[in-house]
């Protein structure tokens, strides 16, 4: 009780600052615009010769004009203090609640806000096809262990310019696991939505499940490798995760497998409403363990079609 109290006093101290200063920021916007609408409804009076400009309104109009200047150098004030604030309270959050709940779900477990997987990094992992004028950004980056296999996560956001506008074509979460199978091909699994572009090199493979193929879509090098990688408990897995998110792409690669989650935004992500002392900070802490407990999942699936596998051999 006594370590919520002390987490729920630095969290919402950090978030009212933020918002003080976006709040202030947010004035000064709100005086500048006020300020043309008054010119152009008084430009637009003068202009049509309406006898109700009168000589105050042109002093007062004078007046606001020279308080443009330093209002405008405050809200530059206020937003550099903002952007500050606001990370700060990210970074508050994170130290209070994301890394303790890290620490204590995985072994050997690093966090790394700042950091996360470099394009290159990323276009390595085949998991998209990779467009010029592509955005990229990666940030939370985690390290660690679970039940003696190795991981790795981080945050992924990509977009591109569309005209004027910015489009989002991944917002969610990247997951990275060593695969111990022997598997001589390049597979890609692809949630179904729409028309997608994959690498040459790649063809579909047509899976007997047909709950399955109406899903997903696989593709690989080597047709045969495919169901080395797809057991039936793994594809049930994959299966589960379709109402998840908007877009998954799951890549195996040189011995490495790798789970892209689109759509749901971020780990860690700081709360911007008010905070409860007790139930909200619970409820931040729950949150962040079940974000994280998807690895778990996914190291016990590979662990037992390993172990199954072993078995097999045995037996024969």
């Amino acid at each position: 009780m006594d370590d919520e109290r002390r987490i729920y006093e630095i969290l919402e101290a950090a978030r009212k600052k933020q918002k003080r200063y976006g709040a202030f920021a947010l004035a000064c916007f709100s005086y500048h615009v006020l300020y043309v609408l008054w010119v152009v409804l008084l430009a637009d009076k003068f202009f049509l010769g309406d006898d109700s400009v009168f000589l105050f309104q042109i002093i007062i109009t004078l007046i606001g004009g020279f308080a443009c200047m330093p209002i405008f150098v405050l809200m530059i004030y206020f937003l550099i203090r903002y952007a500050k604030a606001y990370k700060e309270y990210e970074n508050d959050y994170k130290r209070l609640i994301a890394r303790p709940v890290l620490e204590s779900m995985f072994d050997n477990a690093q966090y790394y806000p700042d950091k996360g997987y470099t394009q290159e990094e990323f276009k390595g992992m085949h998991l998209i096809y990779w467009r010029n004028g592509f955005n990229y950004r990666s940030e939370d980056l985690i390290r660690g262990t679970h039940k003696g296999l190795d991981f790795s996560r981080a945050d992924i956001r990509i977009t591109h310019r569309n005209d004027n506008n910015i489009v989002v074509d991944i917002d969610g979460r990247l997951m990275e696991f060593p695969f111990s199978k022997n598997i001589n091909s390049r597979i890609l699994i692809v949630k179904n939505r729409g028309r997608v572009l994959v690498e040459a090199g790649l063809n579909e493979v047509i899976m007997e499940d047909m709950d399955f193929n109406q899903k997903f879509t696989v593709y690989a090098e080597d047709a045969h490798s495919v169901f080395y990688l797809l057991t039936p408990r793994f594809m049930e897995y994959v299966k589960s995760l379709y109402n998840k998110d908007d877009a998954i792409y799951i890549s195996f690669d040189r011995g490495r497998l790798y789970f892209l989650e689109s759509g749901h935004g971020g780990i860690f992500e700081t709360p911007q409403k008010k905070l409860d002392e007790h139930v909200d900070i619970r409820r931040e802490i729950e949150k962040s363990k079940a974000e994280l407990e998807e690895i778990g999942e996914i190291i016990e699936i590979l662990q037992l079609d390993k172990a199954g596998e072993m078995e097999k051999m045995i037996n024969a």
